[in-house]
């Protein structure tokens, strides 16, 4: 539960600069029989304006000033939100709540004394009604409910706590858990990921986005159900082939620099390149990417419309919940803008067979040592006529959430199926790069499946997030050949002895893209 916690809250974090308090407004706040364990933490305020406050926890006792008539209070130790102090009781809709569902809403001027602890979890102590008289008017409408379920999970692959300020900015909580929307990665609480979600509102308002491609070719494919998710591997492939697409801010002639609040894979001396010139970034103080020396890299749109970083990070240094800040200026005014990671890859798809013109199944082998649909052993075709293929395969996964009742793995639902064809095909041996017809028309796909739609740019996956289940299989079949006559710059063709490489991608509705590349050879005629 104190990791649950410490994820939940985590994800409240909403990057600005901590409000500084005029001496003439702050009032304070004590708070004592804090638990030993917590000597050299600090008590953190969270006021209704947005200031934040902390004091040095020494002797079980601290004494936080505060600029506001009523605060969130929690215990910051070691960087991290470690613990929540909560009122006994709770009103909402004439029901009782549970205690764990609390978070305080301390009133200016008051003592505080707590009694036991639990899960991180620090009850205030005192009689019923003066706590009553003394927490009522809570920062949300006297309302003090945090609700412990999915919807404030926050449904992230790999949660992690950055040391910054907090801030509430409670009208910008829409499913009301306490999590700020921009930071929320289920804003709507319906338990499905914004970037999977058509219906979540994380795309609009004042915060950039960002979404992060893990693609790997079929012979170094990660997957539960093909072959298992062993954290060495998956770190090593993550750090090689994980890319972030950040969207920037500046328009017109602004600039903007992100700042990664420490971030492992973006921060001076980190891991993360810039794909546009394959350039460390930011690179050095003073260098092609962080020109005036602050330590924040310089963002430049590239020619996919965003900014491309490889991240270099393994599975521990990068997650859902990482926020960032840019700093966009017109060169007179400089802005402060908010963004979140929301979701992370950890897996791929993958493919368990694959049959040509519904002719003999062509069954995968990830134990072989040359994995059909490889470089070295491609699927294969006949050399001339049609071709279509019936493909059937695993979804990717994510790691569950015990705290909202998942197993260890979760097979991931609710993606956008699609074939896509980066480049024309070739003789193996070539460079086979060239304008290939991408993302196949929506007229070559055809399904059998009840889980699966045909949607106007590929195939809905209509089935949710389930614990990993090697059942849980998809089917739908691809018309190659419609996909090649359809290519935005003109039909292509698929001669004898060439090779076509396919990306087998699953993505998120806001660009979220894990893929598995395989390639089919024809026959030489």
């Amino acid at each position: 539960m104190k990791n649950y916690l410490t994820s939940t809250l985590v994800l409240f974090l909403f990057l600005a600069s901590i409000s500084p308090l005029s001496a003439q407004d702050s009032q304070s706040i004590t708070v004592s029989k804090i638990p030993p364990s917590y000597n050299g933490a600090q008590i953190l305020a969270v006021g209704t304006d947005g200031s934040t406050s902390s004091a040095l926890i020494e002797n079980r006792r601290a004494t936080v000033e505060v600029g506001t008539d009523t605060v969130r209070l929690y215990l910051r130790k070691d960087g991290e939100i470690a613990g929540i102090i909560a009122s006994p009781f709770c009103k909402r809709k004439g029901k009782k709540c549970s205690k764990k569902n609390l978070v305080l809403a301390a009133k200016a001027g008051k003592r505080i004394r707590l009694g036991k602890e639990k899960n991180g979890i620090l009850l205030a102590k005192g009689k019923k009604k003066k706590l009553q008289r003394s927490f009522d008017k809570s920062v949300r409408e006297k309302r003090n409910v945090i609700v412990a379920s999915v919807s404030s999970s926050g449904l992230a692959a790999n949660l992690q706590s950055q040391n910054v300020s907090l801030r509430a900015v409670e009208e910008l909580d829409e499913d009301n858990d306490g999590l700020v929307d921009l930071l929320d990665a289920d804003d709507d609480g319906d338990g499905i990921l914004d970037n999977y979600d058509s219906d979540s509102s994380s795309g609009e308002g004042e915060g950039f986005r960002v979404f992060s491609n893990f693609k790997l070719d079929i012979d170094q494919t990660i997957n539960l159900h093909a072959t298992g998710i062993k954290s060495d591997e998956l770190d090593e492939r993550l750090a090689s082939t994980q890319t972030l697409a950040i969207e920037v801010a500046a328009e017109d002639e602004e600039t903007a620099e992100l700042d990664c609040t420490g971030l492992t894979y973006c921060t001076t001396g980190g891991s993360g390149v810039k794909l546009d010139g394959n350039t460390n970034f930011p690179g050095t103080l003073g260098g092609e990417n962080d020109v005036d020396g602050d330590g924040f890299g310089e963002l430049e749109e590239g020619m996919t419309g965003d900014f491309q970083l490889r991240t270099g990070a393994t599975s521990s240094e990068i997650g859902g919940g990482d926020t960032y800040i840019q700093y966009v200026s017109d060169g007179t005014t400089e802005t402060e803008i908010p963004g979140m990671l929301n979701f992370v890859f950890n897996s791929t798809p993958a493919l368990i067979s694959l049959a040509v013109n519904e002719e003999e199944i062509q069954t995968v082998d990830y134990e072989s040592e040359q994995i059909l649909g490889s470089r070295a052993n491609c699927f294969e075709a006949p050399a001339t006529g049609e071709i279509s293929v019936a493909l059937e395969g695993w979804r990717p996964q994510r790691p569950g959430i015990a705290a909202a009742g998942e197993g260890d793995f979760v097979d991931l639902g609710n993606s956008l199926i699609t074939a896509d064809i980066p480049n024309v095909p070739c003789l193996l041996g070539d460079s086979c790069t060239g304008n290939g017809p991408g993302n196949c028309a929506v007229s070559s796909y055809s399904t059998d499946d009840e889980n699966l739609s045909i949607e106007s740019d590929g195939l809905r996956d209509g089935k949710g997030d389930i614990d990993a289940d090697e059942t849980n299989t998809y089917s739908f079949t691809v018309d190659l050949s419609n996909c090649l006559d359809n290519a935005p710059s003109g039909s292509l063709t698929w001669d004898a002895g060439e090779t076509l490489f396919v990306d087998l991608q699953f993505r998120s509705t806001f660009g979220d893209n894990a893929a598995q590349k395989f390639c089919i050879t024809r026959a030489d005629s």
